[in-house]
């Protein structure tokens, strides 16, 4: 990194462009500091848009029946189905060793 020499002429230039420079820094910290919060329990939209999200391209229908067949772990709550995230992540990678 190349060092400015400041005058005193300068000041105000090198105030701003420092300034702005902590902006974005503080943006870009803000980002880091709150990562995004996933329920325990998703539901099979949640579970699809999550699975999508972590580069996995597949349907409802394509869930629904890989739960069927017990590839996938469910959990039935007021007769719905409800997927752990981090089990299917497990789930997954496992089933792609």
């Amino acid at each position: 990194m190349k060092t400015k020499i400041t005058t005193y002429n300068d000041l105000p230039e090198r105030i701003d462009e420092i300034l702005s420079e902590l902006s974005a820094i503080k943006v870009l910290l803000e980002k880091v500091s709150k990562p995004e919060q996933i329920p325990k329990f998703l539901n099979i939209d949640d579970t699809v848009a999550f699975l999508q999200s972590q580069g996995l391209r597949i349907s409802k229908s394509t869930l629904y029946k890989r739960s069927a067949l017990g590839l996938l772990p469910t959990h039935k709550i007021d007769n719905k189905i409800y997927f752990n995230h981090q089990e299917l992540i497990n789930a997954l990678t496992d089933g792609n060793k």
